[in-house]
């Protein structure tokens, strides 16, 4: 049986997730505002639910999450807009050839759309820098790889099936290229600061 998910009293009924954000409309009939609708994010110890607005009025609600929807549509949009993106995502013709059988550690990678959310599913965001993991040894694709996103920066794991493979260097943009070396020179540092502080 499927646990049910509460904010505070209210029951989710709905959810949806786009782009940065992700939106929950809850019920509780014996409050004294009878919808929620509010933003769902992680935090150390399970969900949070911020941006919270409560009615009586379901079409209310449902106005505001409209609202809301729209706004972050919008910024989407605008993202694309100032990367210049065709929001077309790559295949794996524009991966080395010999992708399967190389180490993917300090190289460019394409992650697979289907890991992306279908925002994200963009040649821009599909581009990460893988850093470490045992999931960079050919082989053991199934393990952990730890990347950096050269889009916006963040870092996060994948696993080898979640990778397309190696960006072949005929596709790798200017601007790609000098944000995965200064990310090289950086970890490069970090590592050589911790080998002396040892």
């Amino acid at each position: 049986m499927e646990e049910k998910e509460y904010a505070g009293s209210y029951q989710i009924e709905q959810s949806f997730r786009l782009g940065k954000k992700h939106f929950v409309l809850g019920v509780d009939e014996k409050a004294t505002e009878k919808y929620l609708l509010a933003e769902r994010r992680m935090n150390a110890f399970g969900y949070e639910y911020v941006e919270a607005v409560g009615s009586n009025d379901y079409l209310e609600i449902l106005e505001e999450y409209t609202l809301r929807l729209n706004e972050e549509l919008d910024r989407l949009r605008q993202e694309r807009k100032v990367r210049s993106s065709d929001g077309v995502p790559f295949g794996v013709e524009a991966c080395c050839v010999e992708s399967s059988k190389m180490n993917y550690e300090n190289q460019i990678l394409i992650l697979n759309p289907t890991f992306l959310a279908p925002e994200y599913r963009t040649k821009e965001d599909q581009m990460v820098l893988a850093i470490s993991g045992f999931g960079c040894t050919p082989g053991r694709r199934t393990h952990k790889i730890y990347c950096q996103s050269l889009c916006d920066g963040e870092k996060f794991y994948v696993r080898g099936y979640d990778v397309l493979g190696v960006l072949d260097r005929q596709n790798v943009p200017e601007w790609v290229a000098n944000k995965a070396h200064s990310i090289r020179q950086k970890e490069r540092k970090a590592r050589q600061k911790f080998t002396c502080e040892r």
